[in-house]
């Protein structure tokens, strides 16, 4: 067995931080949520976009599996998204 230490030299401050989930020092999130299996969950979705918001940390919401649903389906879900996210 390889015997080796660290010294940790100096410690940064966080330009961000979230608490749920836990990260710091995040420039953006990329937030990849299903369409179907699973189901796209809105609640989960918004829980994890005001965490977001609330740490000032730009999201991008990536919605996938969009081709095992129909496609009204997929308007329908999509339209509910843009309804509740203001991209800018």
């Amino acid at each position: 067995m390889l015997a080796s230490s660290g010294v940790v030299q100096e410690v940064f401050n966080r330009h961000s931080e979230m608490s749920d989930p836990a990260m710091a020092n995040v420039d953006q999130i990329i937030l990849v949520m299903s369409l179907n299996l699973p189901p796209f969950d809105a609640r989960q979705a918004t829980r994890f976009l005001v965490s977001a918001e609330a740490a000032d940390i730009p999201v991008m919401l990536l919605l996938n599996k969009a081709d095992l649903l129909q496609d009204d389906m997929t308007q329908a879900l999509v339209a509910e998204v843009t309804d509740v996210v203001v991209c800018c």
